[in-house]
């Protein structure tokens, strides 16, 4: 997954040096699972759900989960306190709170930002290796309520995004 949020002018997102979340109780859980930028498809043999799963930051597959890492490299942006409106072999759709590193003044000394969230995956695809799996690649976050400052989308700025999408397991 490559998600290029900026805050204050700084980019949250994979680099493990660039922000740090070290100290931080909320994500103390979640620095277990910073290991894996990059996600591939389980060894063979590990059990998927029938329905379309997705990919925590240790490649395990996982269905309706409680809270998401999104930037596993740093773990300066996550999803939590997901409420599972549906999950279907096309979409799954969940209300939950985004929080990101706002990396001021810099990522070490930042504070973490709330912003309330409709989550949604999307474009289920079949998982390699396993023959009638299938995994969601996309992810589409809207917020209903206060925005983050700033986001980058294919090189574009964009000043408190409504929304944004992008690749899962890329």
């Amino acid at each position: 997954m490559r998600l290029r949020i900026v805050i204050a002018g700084v980019f949250v997102g994979l680099t493990a040096t660039a922000c740090s979340t070290v100290g931080h109780a909320a994500t103390s859980a979640h620095m277990a699972t910073t290991s894996q930028a990059k996600l591939s498809p389980p060894a063979a043999g590990t059990a998927v759900s029938a329905r379309p799963a997705v990919f925590n930051c240790l490649n395990h597959p996982v269905v309706k989960p409680s809270s998401y890492v999104l930037t596993c490299a740093d773990d300066g942006s996550f999803l939590y306190h997901l409420k599972w409106a549906s999950w279907t072999a096309q979409r799954a759709t969940a209300s939950g709170v985004h929080e990101l590193n706002d990396c001021t003044p810099n990522c070490a000394e930042g504070k973490f930002r709330k912003y309330p969230a409709v989550i949604t995956l999307w474009r289920p695809e079949p998982l390699a290796g396993h023959p009638g799996e299938k995994h969601f690649t996309r992810i589409t976050v809207r917020y209903t309520g206060p925005r983050p400052p700033m986001y980058m989308s294919n090189g574009q700025l964009v000043k408190h995004p409504a929304s944004w999408t992008e690749t899962l397991g890329s």
